[in-house]
């Protein structure tokens, strides 16, 4: 079943420059297009398939010879320099890096961002070149965490912090214990060599700064300790590098650090000081994990800079609804993303009557589009995480039992609590949670059964649901972003300038995973074809 769509009278974008925003609306059945459109693409031939989308963009993109702005980072790599690729979406980031170490030669260490990166950078790479770790994998080799292995978990129960304290086990005390976790957590992500009360107050500590981060020293002083038991969390044996000063696995004589725009600050300054010559990748525009106390390497970074602006990913329509997005950002981009000239890309409004990809702004639209949909869905990542989010918070409200294990409820004592946050903060994922399990109330065990049957892998799937992280380093030829994505309101550059631009990154990498159709609502459609407001 193809796309639904009805033409209207073609007309010129807003801004009068003559770019080729599609003014189709997608409203009937039938899939008609306007005579302007090449014979080949009239064909009625369907799009690729969703599960075909990434090995068809690697077979494209090899089909290629490196452009000029590629050749200019091999020779400064060849010349042994530290550079800075900055590549927009869909620029061909990781076969310029491949490039690059078939210039170099054996010796090369790749950090990649997640395992699903290194696993196709092990697919592309050389291994008798190139040796492939994610950070924590590179601190796990470095500080020999195989000895540690029965101690690495991946959550400390604030119960257990507290008692490892000298605390009870009483709610009192997993409040001080989770506090004392986050203090952690936020030295964890510093650059700082001891816990100090600022971390404490980054965790949210209100007062006795300098007692919590006392406690946190302690709990970290059971953490290093070599004949401890004390649990290891993943993040912490990779700050226990950073202080190590220990050499990098395999000594390499050259790195690539990829998506530099979200990197870990302690990886990050841990590769500078060992004065590797280093190609730190990515995209200034697409860093998400600011929240998390990413760093922007791109930006922070001092080296030379080269631009990789040609993606091949989708066409010109597409690269003009992006460059509208980030020529609204504070920190714009001084060159222009270029759309590939043979494909041929639309951007439309509407809904879309086939299998296609949702890309959704928040785990509560996310949730929304899996309950609405009729058909078999896939949630790239899994269904576990969301499901264990409303799962706890029906045992919130239904039994009224604090769910300590949940990042996102531990907090709460009682639903109440949850309630009245919901009150005074903007909570939208949690004011969605509670209207849901309201509104669903002993239905949602049922709920959640329905959603385990019907979610299938994601080749079989009608519908692709992922988050915008999610999404990250994917493609699809159909995607339709969900109503959660609303458009920027530009007043908020000067009250909160970070949050602004990092709205609009959300919204530049969530469009630019579509290949060949991108599909929004009206809201939306107009925030992309009016003039940004100056600042």
């Amino acid at each position: 079943m193809g796309v639904s769509v009805r033409i209207l009278q073609p007309r010129l974008c807003r801004l009068g420059c003559g770019c080729p925003f599609d003014r189709t609306r997608i409203l009937g059945r039938s899939f008609r297009r306007p005579s302007s459109v090449p014979a080949q693409a009239r064909s009625a031939q369907p799009l690729i398939s969703p599960s075909l989308s990434n090995r068809g963009y690697l077979r494209h993109m090899g089909k290629h010879q490196p452009t000029q702005e590629m050749r200019a980072i091999i020779e400064a790599a060849r010349r042994r320099e530290s550079a800075k690729a900055n590549a927009f979406a869909g620029a061909g980031k990781t076969e310029l890096l491949v490039l690059s170490s078939e210039a170099l030669g054996p010796g090369g260490l790749y950090n990649a961002f997640n395992t699903a990166m290194r696993t196709d950078a092990e697919r592309r790479f050389n291994s008798a070149h190139v040796l492939c770790l994610t950070s924590h994998g590179i601190a796990f080799r470095a500080m020999e965490m195989a000895r540690f292995q029965k101690r690495i978990t991946k959550r400390i129960p604030p119960r257990t912090a507290a008692q490892r304290l000298g605390f009870g086990s009483d709610i009192a005390a997993a409040k001080l214990g989770h506090l004392v976790l986050r203090t952690v957590d936020r030295y964890c992500q510093s650059l700082d060599r001891t816990i100090l009360p600022h971390h404490a107050a980054a965790a949210g500590a209100v007062e006795e700064t300098e007692k919590i981060a006392a406690l946190a020293q302690d709990l970290w002083s059971q953490i290093t300790a070599q004949k401890g038991d004390c649990p290891i969390l993943h993040d912490y044996y990779v700050k226990m590098f950073h202080l190590s000063d220990r050499p990098l696995p395999g000594r390499p004589r050259y790195v690539f650090y990829d998506e530099a725009q979200d990197g870990s600050a302690v990886m990050v300054d841990a590769i500078q000081r060992q004065g590797i010559p280093t190609i730190w990748c990515g995209d200034r525009h697409q860093q998400l994990y600011r929240f998390r106390g990413a760093v922007n390497a791109m930006r922070q970074i001092t080296a030379p800079e080269y631009p990789l602006t040609q993606s091949w990913r989708f066409g010109a329509t597409i690269a003009e609804a992006a460059n509208r997005v980030l020529a609204r950002k504070i920190d714009f981009p001084d060159q222009r993303l270029v759309g590939n000239p043979a494909r041929a890309s639309r951007v439309v409004i509407g809904t879309i009557m086939r299998p296609h990809t949702c890309l959704c702004r928040t785990n509560a639209g996310l949730f929304a589009e899996a309950i609405t949909s009729e058909h078999p869905f896939h949630v790239v990542g899994g269904l576990d995480e969301i499901m264990k989010l409303v799962q706890g918070a029906y045992s919130l409200w239904s039994d009224g039992k604090p769910q300590r294990h949940i990042e996102e409820l531990a907090q709460f004592d009682s639903w109440q609590e949850l309630k009245d946050y919901c009150e005074a903060v903007d909570a939208v994922e949690l004011r969605f949670l509670a209207r849901l399990v309201e509104g669903h109330g002993h239905d949602i065990p049922d709920l959640l059964t329905d959603l385990k049957e019907r979610h299938t892998d994601e080749q079989k799937a009608f519908l692709v649901l992922s988050s915008i992280h999610k999404s990250k380093g994917r493609q699809w030829p159909a995607v339709r972003l969900a109503a959660d994505f609303k458009e920027v309101d530009d007043r908020i550059k000067q009250e909160d300038p970070d949050t602004y631009d990092d709205e609009l990154n959300l919204l530049y990498v969530a469009l630019t995973r579509a290949q060949d159709l991108l599909v929004v609502n009206a809201v939306l459609y107009a925030f992309l074809t009016e003039p940004a407001v100056a600042a």
